[in-house]
């Protein structure tokens, strides 16, 4: 009895890993390269020789771009490398001048990657922010580590940190803070969880911060994401629905707060263990009952909000705004 329950439980961590696996190749190539064209980049060559790249961005949110020629000639600037933000949804990548004005500039090719994020933004660290349930709510916190470094030896992203919170009902998640929606996933039902890592496969939203972070939320039930890309949301703004303990002990909301901070982006490993983390994250402070505080795993925290981390990042013109409209 106990060697046939000793391969069940190999073949079940075969058949978790493979899972895990599969997951992990969807999301790095989702996250760098097979976005469906997210961003499409066209040239443009102007009367006085100098050569444009533009750019139409199709998604929410900014994103870093790395331009690559090779061949280049007739150029101010030989750099055959250059790193570019895209912000708006159309506008101008980069701009060559000619050396000689009177010859067009000439290259063999060129190659565009990209990746979404502000590459090495201003944080700010000293932000507090709210958990994400509404005032009142006890929640119990868990750290969550790394599939691929936990499963396949790849270098752990600098400063990880990832959050797991568990209610006792089902409940409404919110918004940690204001920022605008840049991406929603929803399309999974609960099948694959784990307290003890940080997987992939689940439904989840994406809000860009003013200082360039990006909130990942996941583990919501299906058609239970309560915002589309594009949303201007607030500081404690639902933004989607947990599983019900009742019916599933898959019911839990997956947290983590990261920035673009690698340029090293242009290249796709052939191995995960080479796999190499672009984003750096970071371990908040968060208001609770007992005060502000970084979060102890497998403790009990109630949710807090004041006015304070409501305006906390509003100009006078949109607290006026507000206020008039309460």
């Amino acid at each position: 009895m106990l060697k046939k329950l000793t391969i069940f439980n190999k073949k079940r961590k075969l058949l978790y890993m493979k899972k895990i696996t599969l997951l992990l190749c969807i999301v790095s190539c989702m996250n760098l390269y097979c976005q469906t064209k997210a961003v499409i980049f066209k040239t443009k060559k102007n009367s006085d020789k100098s050569l444009d790249i533009i750019y139409e961005k199709s998604v929410e949110g900014n994103y870093t771009a790395i331009v690559e020629f090779t061949g280049l000639e007739n150029v101010s600037d030989r750099q055959a490398r250059h790193i570019c933000k895209i912000k708006g949804q159309r506008g101008l990548l980069l701009k060559l001048r000619a050396k000689d004005p009177e010859k067009s500039i000439t290259y063999d090719s060129y190659r565009t990657v990209y990746i979404r994020g502000r590459l090495k933004p201003k944080v700010n660290k000293d932000y507090i922010y709210n958990l994400p349930f509404k005032k009142g709510k006890t929640v119990k916190s868990y750290n969550l580590s790394n599939v691929s470094k936990k499963y396949f030896g790849s270098k752990l992203p600098t400063n990880w940190k990832a959050y797991g919170f568990k209610a006792k009902d089902t409940d409404t998640v919110v918004s940690i803070r204001k920022g605008t929606v840049v991406r929603i996933k929803e399309d999974h039902h609960h099948e694959l969880d784990s307290i003890s890592s940080y997987t992939s496969e689940s439904n989840k939203v994406y809000i860009e911060h003013k200082d360039g972070t990006i909130a990942r939320y996941s583990g919501f039930i299906k058609n239970g994401v309560l915002v589309q890309p594009g949303d201007k949301v607030l500081p404690n703004t639902p933004i989607g629905i947990m599983p019900d303990p009742k019916k599933t002990d898959k019911n839990m909301l997956k947290l983590t707060i990261s920035y673009l901070s690698s340029s090293e982006f242009r290249k796709t490993p052939t191995k995960l263990k080479d796999k190499v983390a672009h984003y750096t994250y970071i371990t908040p402070k968060f208001l609770t009952t007992e005060g502000i505080l970084e979060l102890e795993p497998k403790k009990e925290y109630t949710s807090d909000f004041t006015e304070e981390i409501l305006f906390s990042e509003f100009s006078k013109r949109e607290k006026k705004k507000y206020m008039a409209n309460k």
